[in-house]
């Protein structure tokens, strides 16, 4: 393994490790903004879609939304460059 390699392997684990714990934060958020507005401890589908849905176009969520999008493109090159390195993508 050379060291280009192991370097984009441990940056790409600490990314997906920002992405995984902004993606459940933001999922809690979510929830709990669900749950104050319904007062049920188990809202349903249509209620979780629906937050979803506001999640994708409400103004204060507008910095959570950037930063995920940031973040998965960022995931993405980097599993590009990993496999480009690893010889997996023809050149």
């Amino acid at each position: 393994m050379s060291g280009v390699f192991t370097a984009l392997l441990g940056v790409q684990g600490v990314v997906f490790v920002l992405w995984t714990v902004h993606a459940f934060r933001c999922l809690f958020k979510l929830r709990a903004q669900v749950v104050a507005e319904t007062g049920n401890l188990w809202p349903g589908p249509k209620v979780a879609l629906r937050s979803f849905g506001r999640f994708a176009v409400a103004p204060g969520y507008q910095r959570d939304r950037r930063i995920l999008i940031g973040l998965t493109v960022i995931l993405f090159a980097l599993i590009g460059a990993v496999a480009l390195v690893s010889g997996q993508i023809p050149r």
